[in-house]
């Protein structure tokens, strides 16, 4: 009997791990005016969740709102989570296709070659925040960079999140042309749309190295992408959204099927509550005659921010290399915590311990 309890309970810790979090969905635009939304396990499917778009293309979403574009109304539309409260005219734009967003802003390509940004309250609208793109479609981006899918020149292009050190093609999709573009999990995704052959999923680096078109190889029209920290999404434009696993295996075609030509597909982010481990990778020697010495330190996550502190000092903001400058003598304790974008802080912060001789 006690055996058996023990096995229930191991069966049901492991239901709870795989179960999808609660209130977690996933988003696409439908050609015939409506954003459709299912369970991130593809139930209970609305083809019709928001209506009243005119042609709603790009979709994204974030804790409070599900915005999208229409480039037949030259407008960025933006609804509550729970799909009141919508406002077709949130955002003026040229044609605008891609999106995206972060915690401050909110991002789109227009059909000039521009990239414009604006408050997420709609405020500080920059039609030009980036240029020099060329037909620009998808957008991703990441804690620290933008990336565009430039459906003229079959290539992705790159900047930082404040629009500077812009790289109008950082690397070429060819023979592929790129749509819709998602970053996460180390890399940079895109869906690998051709007129002639099949189609699928390209991955690279986030620096562009090692492009990969056929990713994931054999699919028909795949257009927009998204990513979660478990898989990676997409719209066949047909009637399908498909995914498969980050690394691309366990394909599911046809995860959600009866969508009208889907555009776009966009995904709640699962909450990150892991804390970012911290590591010294330059340490002081035990002993030592220095009074001024570089400490080197990183992060587990990428776009982790660090505070240090030296014998039990007040913490204060720091980048690696740390140089502590006229050390006493004596023996000393360097402590730095990282923490990472999600706002997760590292709670056993890494040390150097070290004497001044």
């Amino acid at each position: 009997m006690g055996r058996k309890i023990a096995i229930t309970i191991v069966v049901a810790a492991v239901a709870l791990i795989l179960a999808p979090a609660a209130g977690a969905y996933v988003y696409w635009t439908n050609y015939n005016g409506t954003i459709g939304r299912a369970e991130l396990d593809g139930s209970g499917a609305d083809q019709a969740f928001i209506t009243g778009p005119t042609t709603p293309f790009g979709v994204v979403v974030d804790a409070k709102h599900v915005y999208w574009t229409d480039d037949t109304e030259n407008a960025i539309g933006r609804a509550n989570i729970d799909g009141t409260g919508i406002e077709e005219g949130f955002i003026p734009a040229t044609v605008p296709r891609g999106l995206a967003v972060d915690s401050k802003h909110i991002y789109w390509t227009n059909n000039t070659g521009t990239i414009g940004r604006a408050n997420l309250d709609g405020t500080g609208v920059d039609q030009d925040f980036i240029t020099g793109a060329t037909q620009p479609y998808g957008l991703g981006i990441d804690g620290k960079h933008i990336y565009w899918a430039n459906y003229g020149t079959d290539s992705i292009g790159r900047a930082n999140i404040d629009g500077t050190g812009a790289t109008p093609n950082l690397f070429s999709t060819a023979p592929g042309t790129p749509q819709g573009v998602a970053v996460g999990a180390g890399h940079v995704y895109w869906a690998d749309y051709r007129m002639v052959g099949p189609s699928g999923i390209g991955r690279a680096g986030l620096d562009g190295s090692n492009p990969d078109p056929t990713f994931i190889p054999g699919l028909s029209d795949p257009y927009g992408i998204a990513i979660d920290r478990r898989h990676v999404y997409w719209v066949d434009h047909g009637d399908a959204v498909s995914r498969a696993a980050l690394d691309g295996t366990s394909i599911e075609p046809e995860f959600i099927s009866g969508a009208d030509l889907p555009w776009t597909v966009a995904v709640d982010a699962l909450p990150d509550r892991k804390s970012p481990k911290t590591r010294i990778t330059k340490a002081p020697p035990r002993k030592t005659k220095k009074e001024t010495l570089r400490i080197a330190f990183k992060a587990s996550e990428r776009g982790s921010s660090f505070k240090c502190r030296l014998d039990g000092s007040k913490w204060r903001p720091c980048s690696s290399p740390k140089k502590l400058k006229n050390l006493d003598r004596g023996k000393h304790v360097f402590q730095v915590s990282a923490t990472d974008p999600a706002g997760n802080t590292d709670p056993t912060p890494a040390k150097a311990r070290f004497k001044v001789v």
